[in-house]
């Protein structure tokens, strides 16, 4: 029997985390096998926030409205139609930008290149969320509520725009878009590329700063530098980040660095249990690696790890809700981090193996890997094993985009 994921009630912002979610299962290296995604992703959205882990390039904040935009002035003089008629002339036309996409001279991060017409999730879905994030949407509720209110009579539309206590949801205008959005290209959709005019580049940098002024995301578009780093703190940007900004990047690096030694452990572990002796060497080697990095840093993590409480109160993890049973797996895992003699040990330690043993059990229960021999013969390898970067990596291709059109953009699109 098919397994099947679903939810009842949530809101646009927890709908758009599952999407996201779903999309990662694609992803090995990336799962968060250990449960502690609801601090990887407060850290991530207070740095990086309306960007996502599947989001590509930053002219699709752009693509996005014009393609709804040029639907609403067709709607206005055009037959009534369904939301479901809605959401498929949407899709017909992000078909359509695939395929211009796929004729320019950079294909990098083209959502739906292999795919195409076969494209399960759009754009439109994948930025949905940070389009609102970055105030660039101003309707406030889902993107099949949208649907509905293009196809709603005036006093069905009202009850679209309101919160879940009835009332008129604070700040909404009538306004769905940004006015000040740039126009699209002459020929859209039929003709696109990735290149951000200086005008857009303009729109969407006054956009992150207007609404996240105090972000690191913020910080990297006014910058004229170039982001090739693998991590956020290996960067020069780093020393024109503000104080406070500063130690909490300080924060989530050592966060990084030391959770990324359990993800390993966890990942030999396994190889072990499956009985692979290649497997088994790779995750010796890197545990191996990764001891030998943190205790280069071993004085200064330990002055860190003394003043714990004042990581749990950090800014970017205030306002998330991290689960009981995540902080006592975290701060299990640094207690023995902290109190092995030999950190290279640590990997044979078995109240540590027990911790990690049982850390999976507790989220996966009874698809565990350690007590379910099928879901043990399906792991391929590797999950979970890159260290946490906290979305850099795809904050930096949305930044670098924009900084180009900024400083390097022409003037309209050519």
């Amino acid at each position: 029997m098919p397994s099947h994921l679903g939810w009842v009630d949530f809101t646009e912002a927890d709908r758009q985390r599952m999407l996201d979610v779903i999309s990662l299962f694609r992803e090995q290296d990336t799962l968060d096998e250990l449960g502690i995604g609801s601090i990887r992703d407060a850290f991530a959205n207070y740095f990086f926030p309306g960007t996502s882990t599947i989001q590509t390039r930053a002219r699709y904040m752009l693509f996005v409205p014009w393609i709804y935009l040029n639907l609403e002035k067709k709607l206005a003089r055009s037959k009534k139609l369904t939301s479901a008629e809605v959401a498929w002339k949407v899709r017909k036309e992000e078909i359509k930008l695939i395929h211009a996409l796929l004729e320019s001279d950079d294909t990098a991060g083209l959502i739906g290149k292999e795919a195409k017409e076969k494209l399960k999730r759009m754009p439109s879905s994948v930025y949905w969320g940070g389009l609102g994030t970055w105030g660039i949407r101003l309707f406030p509720g889902s993107q099949e509520q949208y649907h509905q209110f293009l196809c709603s009579s005036p006093s069905r539309r009202i009850s679209l725009i309101l919160d879940d206590n009835g009332d008129p949801v604070e700040g909404y205008q009538g306004e769905n878009w940004d006015p000040g959005i740039p126009d699209p290209p002459e020929g859209f959709p039929r003709k696109a590329s990735f290149a951000l005019t200086r005008e857009e580049a303009t729109f969407l940098k006054d956009r992150i700063i207007l609404y996240h002024k105090d972000s690191v995301l913020a910080y990297m578009v006014t910058s004229e530098k170039h982001f090739t780093e693998d991590f956020l703190w290996d960067s020069d940007l780093i020393t024109d980040l503000p104080h406070l900004l500063q130690q909490i990047v300080y924060d989530a690096r050592n966060f990084s660095e030391l959770m990324h030694g359990a993800a390993l452990l966890y990942n030999l572990m396994l190889a072990e249990k499956r009985g692979n002796p290649e497997w088994v060497e790779k995750y010796e080697t890197l545990f191996r690696d990764w001891a030998e990095r943190i205790s280069l840093r071993m004085g200064e993590l330990q002055v860190w790890h003394s003043k714990l409480e004042i990581f749990w109160r950090s800014q970017a993890l205030e306002q998330a809700k991290i689960p009981r049973r995540t902080k006592l797996f975290v701060n299990g895992w640094l207690y023995h981090v902290f109190n092995e003699n030999c950190l290279q040990d640590l990997a044979l330690n078995r109240q540590v193996r027990e911790l990690i043993r049982l850390r999976e059990i507790q989220l996966k229960k009874g698809r565990a890997r350690f007590t379910n021999q099928r879901a043990l013969d399906l792991w391929g390898g590797a999950s979970g094993t890159n260290q946490l970067d906290f979305r850099w990596s795809n904050a930096t291709v949305i930044a670098n985009d924009i900084i180009q059109g900024y400083y390097y953009g022409s003037d309209e699109d050519v």
